[in-house]
């Protein structure tokens, strides 16, 4: 496994072991895998059929219930991150965690920029 050392400020050498490919690929499929949990119940516990004969075919309302059903899966990775101190949940389960370059807890304009 790879290594890598940050020296601080204060000259102390802080040792990090890097995840494998395959390590971040598994978390990314538990991460995708819960995603699509969510999309499927989602679907088949609401009848969408319903939201088209209340709206009697206004597309704006369809389209905007879309939209909110899909904005959990959209922002997944950036509030799982934000939320749970550098961590998904596939990446909880393996024990991985995200770091800034300086070996510390990345600020919120890291994980937006991560996200983007």
């Amino acid at each position: 496994m790879k290594r890598l050392q940050i020296k601080t400020a204060q000259n102390v050498n802080i040792k990090f072991t890097l995840a494998d490919v395959g390590q971040r690929l598994f978390a990314f499929g538990i991460d995708n895998i819960l995603k699509f949990a969510y999309l499927y119940f989602a679907i088949s516990f609401l009848d969408f059929k319903m939201f088209e004969t209340a709206v009697d075919g206004d597309t704006w309302s369809i389209k905007a219930i879309d939209i909110l059903i899909f904005l959990p899966i959209t922002f997944y990775s950036l509030y799982t991150e934000l939320l749970m101190d550098g961590q998904t949940v596939g990446k909880k389960l393996l024990k991985l965690k995200v770091i800034n370059i300086e070996g510390f807890k990345p600020s919120t304009t890291d994980f937006v920029m991560r996200w983007f």
